[in-house]
Parts: C-alpha cells; sequence; structure tokens
C-alpha cells in the first residue's frame, strides 16, 4: 500500500508521453481526473497525479488496472509539470488518433477458438493477453465488413459475452465468448472510438475507420449500460457499397418519373416518411445523387453525416454545442443555397423553418417519422405548420420500407388459386394500368428456396415504397384539413400505388417472397380486410 503522503516527483525535463501509454488513460479522462501515464515497465503502469490520495483517482487507476491486466503506482506532481504534460498529451494525441483511423486489420488472423482465447488470457504476460483482445476485436469487425452486415451488436449476458450482427435486416447470433473476456473487448472497442474507459454508468457515442481490403469503413460506436455490464452496437458504413442509383433503387417506374418531375422544381418540399431503418437516408441520398451539383448550391444539415457526397457541402450537427436542425437551418439560409437537405424534422421549429424555406424559393429535402405519405400531411400540421403555408408547399411525400427479397430472384412457386385470385385483383384495382399489364393475370407467389450458400433462400433487400404527388385536389384536402384516409383515397384515384400494393407486385414478379408481402398487409394503412386476405394465402399454402 502507498504512503499517505509522497514527496512531489520531478519530471524529468524535455521528456516525451510514449504515444502507446495513451491506450492506458485517455485525453478525457487525464484532464478530468488530473493524472497522465508516466512509464509502463514490467507490466505496471506509472501514474503522475495532482491528487494521488483522491478516492475518484484510485478507483479509476484500479478500473484501469483490472481491465487492462496491469499494476500500477501513483507519484505525485506539480501542477506545473502536470500543465506540461497535458499539453504533451495533446500534442501526442493527433498521432494516435492517426494511427487508429487508418487501423488496417487485413492481416489479422481470425480468432474463432474460445478456449484458445482462455488459454491465453491465463497467461502471464499482459501484452499477449492486449494482444489476443485486440485481434479478436479485429476479427469481429473484419468478419462483420465482409459478409455485409450493417450493425454489431456486443451483449454481455449470464455467464457469456454474445456477439450478433444484423444482416438484411435481421440480427444473428454468430459467436460466444466467456464473460470474463466482455469487459476487455468492451475497453478495446472504447480505445478505437476514442470513448472513457472509466465510464461505464452512462451512454457514450463515438467513431472510428478501418481499412478492410483496401476499403475505408466507418464505423458508428454507442455504448449502452445494461443490468450484465456495458452493451456495444457498431454501426457499419462501408463506402465502397456507394450509393444506390435512382433507377436501381426499387421504386416502380411510374414513382421514379414523380420523383424527377418533384425535382425538377425550382422550390418545393419533399419528404421521405418511415420508421427508423426503413431506408430513408438511403432513398433521400439516391435522389440528392441526381442533382446538378455543378450549377446549384446543396447544403445538408444531418445527424450524423453517413455518406460523403462530391459536390455537397454537409454540416453535422453537435447539439452538445447548440447547433441543433433548427439553429443549423438558419445558418444554411445564409449561405445562398439553392436546395437543402435536412436530415429530420423532429419538432415544430424545424418543420416551421423547413416549410418557410420551400416558400421563399428553396428546394428542401427532409425526413419524418410517420407511417404512411398521408399520415405525412396530418404528422407536419401537428407540428404546428399552418395548412395554408404546407399546401402550396409540399410537392412530393415518399414512404419506404426495407423487405428482404430472395436469393438470387428463385424461388418455390405457391400457385393462385380459387378466390385468392379475384381478392388479388381487388386489391390491386387502383394501380395504373401499365404495372397491372405486367402482372396480371396473376398466376403464383413464391416462398423461398434453401441452398447451399443460402439456407434461408433469402439475400439482401429492397425498399416498398408509396409517392404522392401532391396536385391541386390535394392540395384543397390540406386546407380543408381532411383525415389521412381521405387523402390516401384521394392519391390512390390520382395514380399513387400503396406500399402493400408495391408489396404485392413484387411478390408477383418473384422479387420479394409471400412472407414479406404477409408483413407489409399487416403495416398497411387499407387493412380493414387484409387479415381476410393473409389468410386465403395461407390457405392457399396450406394446401400444396
Amino acid at each position: 500500500m502507498e504512503k499517505e503522503k509522497e514527496n512531489i516527483f520531478n519530471v524529468p525535463k524535455n521528456f516525451k508521453i510514449q504515444p502507446e501509454y495513451l491506450n492506458f488513460i485517455t485525453k478525457d479522462s487525464a484532464k478530468h481526473y488530473k493524472i497522465v501515464p508516466l512509464s509502463f515497465k514490467d507490466g505496471k503502469l506509472t501514474v503522475g497525479s495532482l491528487n494521488p490520495d483522491d478516492i475518484e483517482v484510485r478507483e479509476v487507476l484500479k478500473f484501469i488496472g483490472v481491465h487492462s491486466n496491469i499494476d500500477y503506482e501513483i507519484k505525485r506532481i506539480s501542477q506545473e509539470d502536470f500543465d506540461s504534460l497535458i499539453k504533451q498529451y495533446e500534442n501526442t494525441q493527433h498521432i494516435v488518433d492517426e494511427t487508429l483511423n487508418k487501423f488496417d486489420i487485413e492481416n489479422i488472423e481470425e480468432q474463432s477458438d474460445v478456449e484458445e482465447i482462455i488459454d491465453v488470457e491465463s497467461g502471464s504476460g499482459a501484452s499477449e493477453q492486449n494482444s489476443t483482445i485486440i485481434n479478436v476485436v479485429s476479427s469481429i469487425i473484419k468478419k462483420a465488413a465482409e459478409i455485409g452486415a450493417s450493425d454489431i451488436h456486443i451483449e454481455p449476458k449470464l455467464g457469456k459475452s454474445s456477439v450478433r450482427y444484423r444482416i438484411d435486416g435481421i440480427l444473428e447470433e454468430v459467436t460466444q465468448f466467456p464473460k470474463k473476456v466482455h469487459a476487455p473487448i468492451i475497453a478495446r472497442v472504447k480505445i478505437l472510438a476514442k470513448l472513457r474507459l472509466d465510464e461505464t454508468r452512462r451512454p457514450q457515442d463515438g467513431s472510428f475507420s478501418a481499412n478492410i481490403k483496401n476499403n475505408r469503413i466507418d464505423f458508428r460506436v454507442a455504448t449502452l449500460p445494461t443490468t450484465e455490464g456495458e452493451k456495444v452496437v457498431l454501426r457499419v458504413l462501408d463506402k465502397s457499397v456507394g450509393i444506390r442509383d435512382l433507377n436501381e433503387s426499387g421504386f416502380l417506374k411510374d414513382d421514379i418519373e414523380k420523383i424527377k418531375k418533384a425535382m425538377k422544381l425550382p422550390y418545393g418540399l419533399i419528404l421521405v416518411t418511415g420508421p427508423t431503418g426503413s431506408g430513408k437516408t438511403t432513398t433521400l441520398y439516391s435522389i440528392l445523387n441526381n442533382l446538378d451539383k455543378k450549377t446549384n448550391n446543396i447544403v445538408s444539415l444531418e445527424d450524423p453525416v453517413e455518406y460523403r457526397v462530391d459536390g455537397m457541402f454537409q454540416s453535422e450537427i453537435r447539439s452538445e454545442l447548440g447547433y441543433n436542425f433548427a439553429t443549423g437551418l438558419r445558418s444554411i439560409l445564409r449561405c445562398d443555397p439553392n436546395i437543402i437537405l435536412v436530415g429530420e424534422i423532429r419538432d415544430a421549429e424545424t418543420a416551421k423553418l423547413a416549410v418557410q424555406s420551400a416558400l421563399t424559393g428553396h428546394l428542401v429535402f427532409s425526413t419524418v417519422h410517420t407511417n404512411n405519405a398521408a399520415n405525412t400531411i396530418s404528422r407536419m400540421v401537428e407540428f404546428g405548420v399552418d395548412p395554408f403555408l404546407l399546401a402550396p408547399t409540399l410537392s412530393l411525400v415518399i414512404a419506404v420500407r426495407l423487405v428482404r427479397t430472395l436469393y438470387n430472384k428463385t424461388g418455390e412457386p405457391i400457385p393462385i388459386i380459387g378466390a385468392m385470385q379475384k381478392e388479388i385483383e381487388k386489391r390491386l384495382e387502383t394501380i395504373p394500368e401499365n404495372i397491372k399489364k405486367e402482372v396480371f393475370p396473376a398466376k403464383q407467389f413464391y416462398k423461398p428456396k434453401p441452398t447451399e450458400d443460402k439456407p434461408d433462400g433469402l439475400k439482401g433487400r429492397t425498399i416498398v415504397s408509396e409517392v404522392m404527388s401532391i396536385n391541386d385536389t390535394l392540395r384543397t384536402f390540406i386546407l380543408e384539413r381532411k383525415n389521412d384516409l381521405d387523402i390516401s383515397e384521394q392519391a390512390q384515384k390520382d395514380g399513387m400505388v400503396t406500399m402493400y400494393q408495391d408489396a404485392l407486385v413484387k411478390g408477383l414478379k418473384g422479387i420479394i417472397p409471400i412472407e414479406e408481402v404477409n408483413k407489409m398487409s399487416v403495416k398497411a394503412h387499407e387493412d380493414l380486410t387484409e387479415d381476410m386476405f393473409t389468410k386465403k394465402i395461407d390457405e392457399g399454402i396450406q394446401k400444396i
């Protein structure tokens, strides 16, 4: 045990903090607890501190020691030496940041043997154990990128640590580790994302980049304290995948024409709607990628910037600094924009500013969380937007959902029999005639066909959508405050294909399986009699 009172340790002149020591104590922790790493030798970290007897200081060093499998000692240093070391610390931090941002895991061997991890962990060398944890985390993120996972979940559970990937919208467990390696794995991810190691009681957000097979992949990191320990979720943003062309994004040809027509307007408001993870952002980028960036000043305000687009000036909000969607939009309007992207309308102030921006001659794109296209209008009114302002500015509403697709567009046919034929024709009665010609007479749906490389018979996702153009009739409906059902029915009379109808068309074309069609029947807004239709499909499946 260390003495209660220590003599002040004089830090040598021209002393340099080694970059690798920052893996033990981050810059934020150093500033907050007034501690700095001095040396690391024979598995012991020497730390300089202004207040070595402080309980919080000893607790955080104990935490670092346990999770890094090292010993530590504390030396009292002067305020002058601390100030000098912190400056060096900040000067050195950019070296570590650069190293992490260029984190190259191409040649790391995958670590899939749980027993091997246990054996290494029980070894005597701390550096060997740290090396194994680094390899394990590298393997987790490398594999996720290779198979096209969108998210990585590292989760603490009773007696184990679980890793799950979200692939095509579905979470799948890929491996488990002993519970005792969970904390070191989380610590490694925190180091990469430049998060505080000692903070385990509050959520944190960060990011880092990795080079995998010569592709730069960005990872957004979010931690969440749970009763079993910290959970970490990494969002995988692969820049090499790129932004889909609008013609390949899954929209019907008629809907693509509606979108392109609205894009050519000199001003107006175009909204993309749907729940979290429905493809709103990807849809917006597909549209924006078709705009003329040479003659237009296109400015975006996003949280966060997920895709970097050449020729578009992208700004990321910082809520902690008071830079949110509302304040950012005011700033953008002073930068002579032609086209504005507001990542999301979350509150009344942003909604009103977006509408005012469209009124003053700007083409404005944004997203809203609603269930369908018609519901978007009532949502904007709920935000406090006056219908007299919304009616002349709103040009187009696009509602989207993501559904899974059949592998290689092949599946086992499900013949359409008896009353199912008439029911399908009834459900597709309002769609344009050119689309009817593509699917009628309706002969069959499809269910997934298992293969060796795809046992579930599914791969990838596409969108189902409804694109509602705002014409004079619908503007009158907005002014008269008509309800969602009336607006939707009128939009269908004007040629709008609902999300459920789009799913039916894609199901009949063999793009998506019948299970995905049935899911949309529950989510569609005209679901008063769709349960009956679903039962008839199920009856047809059972007869096969």
